[in-house]
């Protein structure tokens, strides 16, 4: 029996004592059973498509062989997903619930929001029983979290965090490998759903996880009116818990409501055909095998229809016109005649493909900017000389003559600079996300506070040369991190703000990503099990160690020289106080314009070299290691060989106008995300033959 039947004669605790639903080999992976009909398998699967969900074919069932089939896959599959429950998840092993959803979140981090000793007290309890519940220590742990609810001598309990209910429900259902006589599926039951009520305004995913583990424990003690109950609960709390539809649809078909429950299942498989395996190998489906079957290949049909549809609208083509190759791969193992699981391979397939980046990288040639500069010029003026003065006898004698002063003057000068296009778009045609990089062109410039007002960290000052590298006009916005990443992390939410929170370690995944995206080859090579000899701090729990290719073509984060050599202009420097003005609020986003937030970028004028915002909106990640500067003169310098912080620069909407010089320096641990700090990014450029 692949999914326990609630009936008289077996009792979910003896079901999971007798363990039929997994087999456990020699060299102790846990592999999860479904046994299913050979006519139920051939419709949903085919060899192919059980590889890309890994399972195995076992032996048939020995009591009637060729006609039932059972297949296997990895227990460790159900808990790959620990915020949504996946697919593949198997209620004999409900302990996965105790790493899903918030509740492995970090104790120190749990408490900074507590107000008491005795709540401190309880979330120690809490910490023990996830320590001993780990270590499969059932009784140890039941003890320390009814502590936690309850109270011991020295304290009163906490009854109010939903975590405290939602472990102690995990502990008595039970799990294959559990302390039979800590299974208490009543107490289950009730403390799921103390769970499912103290999570529900805060955190909506986890109560719905809650809800429907507590229909679960209902199920399993035969009350199916209240089984049916939580699940929907549960479906309301998160749509997107598929799940819930199945274990809806379960209690219905159990309860004799077979039309609502094939809706509740077809709802299920249309969003993952994994369920469609499920309710082949679950008894109470097994029973209603025909319907359930007619159900599956009308959908199947449905999908494949659909699908025809889609694909036709999204290449859109004219009457006539040919297929493209590259789409053709993807339609010819496409067919009416396919398994449920290899059509909805195909229309996965399908989508990536739809929305795989095209990547262009344009070269538009010199573009003029014309740039405001405030320049000492020589010019003649008259003036008046007296030659004698006036007497009561005579006039005043005088003459006028050419003289010349120096003054300060707006000039307007243009300046060409070469710039490129790189494009993501879709192989419709349609722009993803595009920016602009700017061809710094290499020259020699002293780094550091050249006109002495900084601080101490920018001096003494040095001689530095930088090669000719390409860079972005503007910062990494939001888009362009999504594009790459698949989530934004800002708090300050538009496409076209500046991507924020991120770390430096963010930044350089990003950078290798969006490398591969383009087809360039990543600057970055990370390794993350392997900890950084020279990072030398002491609160960086990641310490990745990472090595950058300088000969590589891939996107990178800037070094430090690069960085201030763009920002005082490059070659076309007027020494500006700020990256392209001597007035801040012409160039930049800084605490007394910004409203306290991030703003649009390149809304602001640029500078010499047509760079946006490299005064304020956010700080920008570097590649180096902070530390002073030494007297010495450099050639494209990578900065210190270790440190414990890496280097920010250009201030932010936060900052006052004195981080926003050129010369400005800031610091930040690797792991550090805040509202203030962004990147820009570069990449080498090579002198076409």
């Amino acid at each position: 029996m692949s999914y326990y039947v609630f009936e008289p004669t077996l009792s979910y605790q003896e079901y999971l004592q007798k363990r039929d639903f997994i087999r456990i080999e020699e060299d102790g992976i846990v592999n999860i059973v479904l046994e299913m009909s050979r006519r139920m398998l051939d419709l949903i699967a085919d060899e192919n498509s059980l590889k890309l969900h890994r399972l195995t074919i076992l032996a048939p069932k020995s009591d009637a062989p060729g006609q039932y089939v059972q297949l296997c896959y990895e227990a460790a599959a159900a808990s790959e997903e620990l915020q949504d429950m996946p697919a593949s998840f198997h209620w004999g092993l409900a302990d996965r619930l105790a790493r899903m959803g918030h509740m492995n979140e970090k104790l120190g981090d749990l408490v900074q929001k507590l107000d008491s000793p005795e709540q401190i007290l309880a979330f120690n309890h809490f910490q023990k029983a996830r320590e001993a519940f780990d270590r499969r220590e059932f009784h140890v742990a039941l003890d320390e979290i009814d502590k936690a609810v309850y109270g011991d001598q020295a304290s009163a309990g906490f009854r109010s965090e939903w975590r405290f209910f939602h472990l102690q429900g995990v502990i008595h259902l039970g799990c294959y490998d559990c302390c039979p006589d800590t299974i208490d599926l009543k107490k289950a039951e009730e403390s799921f759903v103390q769970a499912a009520k103290l999570s529900q305004a805060t955190f909506p995913s986890n109560s719905s996880l809650a809800w429907l583990a507590a229909s679960w424990a209902a199920y399993c003690q035969g009350h199916l009116l209240e089984a049916t109950g939580y699940a929907q609960k549960s479906v309301e709390s998160n749509l997107r818990q598929i799940e819930s539809y199945f274990l809806l649809a379960k209690y219905q078909v159990a309860a004799g409501l077979i039309d609502e429950a094939i809706q509740n299942l077809m709802q299920a498989v249309n969003r993952d055909t994994f369920y469609a395996l499920k309710a082949a190998a679950d008894g109470d489906f097994q029973a209603h095998e025909e319907q359930v079957m007619a159900n599956l290949v009308r959908l199947k049909h449905e999908k494949y229809e659909t699908f025809k549809t889609r694909i036709l609208a999204d290449i859109n083509l004219s009457e006539g016109q040919q297929i493209p190759k590259e789409i053709e791969g993807v339609i010819a193992r496409f067919s009416q005649e396919r398994s449920l699981l290899e059509i909805s391979k195909s229309e996965r397939e399908w989508n990536e493909f739809k929305v795989r980046p095209v990547f262009h990288s344009k070269d538009l040639g010199a573009t003029t900017i014309d740039h405001e500069s405030l320049v000492k010029i020589v010019e003649p003026y008259r003036e008046k000389v007296v030659v004698k003065e006036a007497t009561l006898f005579r006039k005043e004698e005088s003459k006028i003559i050419t003289k010349n002063r120096t003054v300060e003057r707006l000039k307007k000068i243009r300046y060409d600079i070469r710039s490129f296009r790189d494009m993501f778009m879709f192989f419709t045609g349609k722009v993803l996300a595009e920016f602009d990089l700017v061809l710094v062109e290499g020259g020699k410039f002293q780094m550091g506070d050249v006109n002495s007002i900084g601080r101490i960290d920018e001096k003494p000052l040095q001689e530095v040369t930088v090669s000719s590298y390409l860079m972005s006009a503007i910062l990494v916005t939001q888009k362009v991190w999504n594009l790459a990443m698949d989530f934004n992390p800002s708090n300050f939410q538009g496409y076209e703000l500046p991507v924020e929170h991120i770390s430096w370690y963010d930044s350089i995944e990003f950078c290798n990503r969006l490398s591969l995206m383009a087809g360039f080859r990543p600057c970055y090579a990370i390794d993350k099990n392997k900890q950084d000899p020279l990072n030398i701090n002491k609160t960086d729990n990641l310490k990745w160690a990472v090595e950058c290719d300088w000969t590589a073509d891939g996107y990178r984060l800037p070094t430090e020289a690069e960085w201030e050599f763009a920002a005082r202009g490059g070659n076309n420097t007027n020494f500006y106080r700020f990256s392209g003005s001597e007035t801040a609020n012409q160039v930049c986003w800084h605490k007394d314009n910004s409203g306290y937030k991030t703003q649009i970028v390149a809304q602001k004028k640029s500078n010499e070299l047509g760079l946006y915002d490299l005064s304020g909106n956010v700080w920008e990640w570097c590649w180096d290691w902070y530390d002073r500067y030494q007297v010495k003169e450099l050639t494209d310098p990578h900065g210190p060989v270790s440190g414990s912080y890496r280097v920010i620069r250009g201030g932010s909407w936060a900052d006052n106008l004195n981080y926003h010089r050129p010369a400005g320096r800031g610091k930040e641990n690797p792991t550090g995300r805040y509202t203030s700090i962004g990147l820009r990014i570069v990449r080498n450029y090579v002198q076409p033959q």
